[in-house]
């Protein structure tokens, strides 16, 4: 068996095939695929210089530009463990990550005492010019690299840890699986320091140039000046781009989103402005962006348009019960992964639940899958009854017939079966309980509410609603 190149390796690699293409631009600056290497392995040997070794960790505390991922990629080609916190993250949660990460170095330009105090703090300029060459090459793609937080939607934020060798196969897979272009142009609309940060390195294996935008360019205008552009895009900044009242600007070749399935009708606004340009990508920060994918013709079938799309090539799926026993065909139950993309595990405790089953992790969602592709009904700790079938509340929810303001959500009462509704109006209360018994569940209790929490990605923030029950 031929072991594959990590990601570090796979990092020099692509930028040693085009030197004076253009690899990343921010604003006014660019940088050639020559410059950026020179930059990944100069910033290398200036963290070595600094005290990292092999196994540290380099925390940055910063706001998105190039250097959050030319950082990131010195530390995997280091064998150093990268972890980005947001600057925007409250203090508290702020210094939770920090704690978790444990880092030998904290890189930011402006932090308070409360999160720096007891960590060896440096500025970015501290690290862009080394005084030596960086000699040195990881060998081992068992270490890790990357230190990424979970969202934390479902209760406190997850470290995730990920392998030289699992961020290396994120990248062939992507490359594989998602139709670019020929050298593309790749606009990303998110910090790189997230998940999409992980669309870098293919790009460039591509031949491609990354645009980051500043603060203050409109999205619409950089598909302007970038005509047959590739778009990265979270949906509610698509959602946003969508709504803007003024022109869109010129169609991307491809649109590649991830985070969360599109409405119909986005989709046809889409389609009526570029085309069929979307590619979906799901996965996890447990599994980067490689446990599914549904291709532009894919979305031309509203049926296959409302999947989370099939597996990508490598990864392997199963449906189980909460038993961890396979369902059949087209029966909802936690979707089970495996796949070289998969994570090593959490830097933090381990959780009651553990992430693995044998060598399948356990993704918490809960799914169908119909012809071969994933259909997404919720997540485990949301299930209102788990036997002998589950039954998640978003498919309900979506029967429900209330009045044309109204919001409701449901969550698990105390009992399997039972649901606690949660509503900001009592009007039709008889009609809702009626769709929970036909669904063979029991009323507990309703509970009216002045709103329905969201979460940043427009779905019903449970977490925040138990608080309220």
């Amino acid at each position: 068996m031929t072991l594959q190149p990590g990601y570090g390796r796979r990092v020099l690699d692509a930028l040693d095939h085009c030197p004076d293409r253009i690899a990343l631009r921010q604003g006014n600056s660019a940088l050639t695929y020559s410059q950026t290497r020179k930059h990944v392995l100069g910033a290398a040997a200036r963290l070595a210089e600094l005290g990292l070794r092999p196994g540290d960790t380099l925390v940055q505390i910063r706001d998105n530009d190039v250097w959050q991922w030319i950082l990131s990629a010195a530390c995997a080609v280091a064998g150093f463990r990268s972890c980005s916190i947001p600057p925007s993250l409250p203090a508290d949660e702020a210094s939770r990550r920090v704690a978790v990460a444990a880092p030998t170095l904290v890189i930011t330009d402006e932090l308070g005492e409360h999160v720096a105090a007891g960590f060896q703090v440096s500025s970015l300029a501290d690290v862009v010019e080394p005084t030596a060459e960086f000699g040195r090459e990881l060998n081992d793609t068992s270490c890790v690299i990357r230190l990424a937080f979970t969202s934390g939607t479902g209760g406190q934020a997850k470290g995730v840890e990920l392998s030289d060798a699992a961020m290396g196969a994120v990248a062939a897979a992507s490359v594989d699986t998602i139709p670019w272009p020929e050298q593309p142009t790749v606009i990303c609309a998110e910090a790189v320091s997230g998940g999409f940060g992980n669309m870098v390195l293919p790009t460039l294996i591509c031949g491609g140039t990354v645009v980051l935008p500043t603060p203050t360019e409109p999205l619409s205008g950089l598909l302007d000046v970038y005509p047959g552009s590739v778009l990265l895009v979270m949906p509610p900044t698509l959602r946003k781009l969508l709504d803007e009242s003024g022109p869109l600007g010129t169609p991307p070749a491809l649109l590649v989103y991830s985070g969360d399935v599109l409405a119909s009708s986005e989709i046809d606004r889409v389609h009526r402005w570029a085309g069929p340009v979307l590619c979906g990508i799901y996965g996890q920060v447990e599994v980067p962006k490689t446990i599914a994918f549904l291709l532009p013709e894919e979305h031309l079938v509203p049926h296959y348009a409302a999947s989370l799309g099939r597996p990508f090539p490598g990864t392997e799926w199963r449906v189980v019960d909460l038993d961890g026993h396979d369902v059949p065909v087209g029966q909802a139950g936690e979707l089970w992964v495996r796949s070289a993309t998969t994570m090593s595990g959490y830097a933090t405790a381990e959780p009651a639940r553990p992430p693995f089953a044998g060598d399948w992790l356990r993704t918490g969602d809960i799914c169908r899958v119909e012809d071969g592709y994933a259909f997404h009904e919720g997540r485990i700790e949301d299930v209102l009854a788990r036997r002998p079938s589950v039954v998640c509340p978003a498919p309900i929810e979506r029967r429900l017939r209330t009045p044309p303001d109204a919001q409701t959500a449901l969550l698990p009462g105390h009992e399997d079966g039972d649901v606690v509704v949660m509503s900001t109006s009592d009007e039709n209360a008889a009609s809702i309980q009626e769709a929970i018994e036909e669904s063979g569940l029991t009323l507990e209790r309703f509970v009216k509410v002045e709103g329905i929490p969201r979460t940043w990605m427009g779905r019903i923030d449970r977490l925040q609603l138990r608080s309220f029950t």
